[in-house]
């Protein structure tokens, strides 16, 4: 099945944007981590995992259950933190290389696949929206003790990697590419070097999150549907 997977804060609601892009739907719950999925006869979307325990976890579970085999389509959908003034705060980021130097990955380079990742380009030139895209790396979370928050560098890599999540990209995609299954990832930019995460208010972040959801799905939508 095709398929929008949110990484991102657990306990936000996801039945709005369900309900804009799905219409009608049904729902079930992955044996556990717990998360929601909501879908028709043609996709679904999974509400937000955070960490690389839980989303492994989902998508292992997704794939016992059946509702996800080889050749299957996953647009990952959620947020990254820019290392770089190249990448600024609410930016729209595509991963073209992402690496990891956690569980014995050893900073080894991901690449989503290209036919995915070339639709995404497509649907996001079609409606003139500005992206950036660029080599990804991973946190083990926010405040990685590897991460300097303050002059928002990583001890991990070096200047080639211009932002960070929290491992949710890597681990999605190498799951995705160990089976088979054809996936790309779409992120927005939720803090850079000058407007620091820790000096957002969680009013203005929650707010932020809440509007790049209902485009970041949207778009997800749009690609997987081409």
């Amino acid at each position: 099945m095709k398929t929008i997977f949110n990484f991102g804060d657990m306990h936000k609601n996801f039945e709005h944007i369900a309900k804009k892009i799905l219409g009608k739907y049904k729902t079930y719950q992955i044996p556990i981590t717990n998360n929601k999925a909501f879908y028709n006869d043609n996709i679904q979307i999974i509400d937000a995992c955070y960490g690389p325990s839980t989303v492994l976890d989902s998508l292992s579970m997704l794939k016992i259950m059946g509702k996800i085999k080889e050749d299957d389509k996953i647009v990952f959908v959620g947020s990254m933190g820019s290392l770089t003034n190249k990448i600024d705060l609410n930016d729209i980021a595509i991963p073209t290389e992402i690496c990891c130097n956690y569980f014995g990955y050893n900073r080894k380079v991901l690449n989503p696949s290209q036919d995915i990742l070339g639709k995404l380009i497509a649907v996001l030139n079609k409606q003139k929206i500005e992206f950036k895209t660029y080599k990804h790396g991973s946190a083990m979370a926010v405040f990685d003790p590897h991460t300097n928050h303050k002059t928002y560098t990583s001890s991990l890599y070096d200047k080639s990697i211009l932002g960070l999540d929290c491992c949710e990209a890597y681990i999605g995609t190498n799951f995705c590419n160990e089976n088979n299954i054809k996936n790309a990832t779409l992120l927005y930019c939720s803090d850079d070097p000058t407007k620091h995460i820790t000096n957002l208010s969680k009013k203005e972040f929650d707010a932020r999150a809440s509007r790049f959801d209902k485009l970041l799905n949207k778009w997800a939508y749009q690609t997987l549907m081409e």
